[in-house]
């Protein structure tokens, strides 16, 4: 009985560091070197971007969404292998907290792969204005 409370704490504070750790999802990092557009400054951009340097922006914009979603792919992983040692707690719920997980890390891999090929796709459209640019 006193294992399984200790269990119990342990999971408990490792989803409370876990849950806390992501709070910031939400909003892009506000730091100066911060590739990550506001909403407004990306509409914007997607509505006017004919330079290679504005899809070159767009492309570190995603390339940081990108990293965002790995990050939760991460921390996501680590909560499903808490859950999958301590498996005998959640034994009787349905769907498992692991299936949780997994859907979870399922999307948030499917988002990263996406907001890469929109930066793949931006940085193509850079190269190829700077060709065009370069062509008389």
């Amino acid at each position: 009985m006193k294992l399984q409370r200790t269990s119990q704490r342990s999971v408990f504070a490792l989803l409370l560091i876990l849950g806390v750790s992501t709070l910031g999802w939400g909003a892009p990092a506000a730091t100066e070197d911060s590739q990550v557009l506001t909403k407004a400054e990306l509409k914007q951009l997607i509505a006017t971007a004919k330079t290679p340097a504005d899809h070159q922006k767009l492309a570190a914009h995603y390339r940081e969404e990108a990293a965002r979603f790995e990050e939760r792919r991460t921390e996501h992983e680590e909560m499903l292998a808490a859950y999958e040692n301590n498996r005998h707690q959640y034994r009787n719920k349905f769907p498992s907290m692991a299936d949780h997980c997994r859907a979870l890390i399922k999307n948030a891999t499917n988002s990263r792969d996406k907001f890469t090929e929109m930066a793949k796709m931006h940085e193509g459209l850079a190269a190829m204005n700077s060709n065009a640019g370069h062509q008389h």
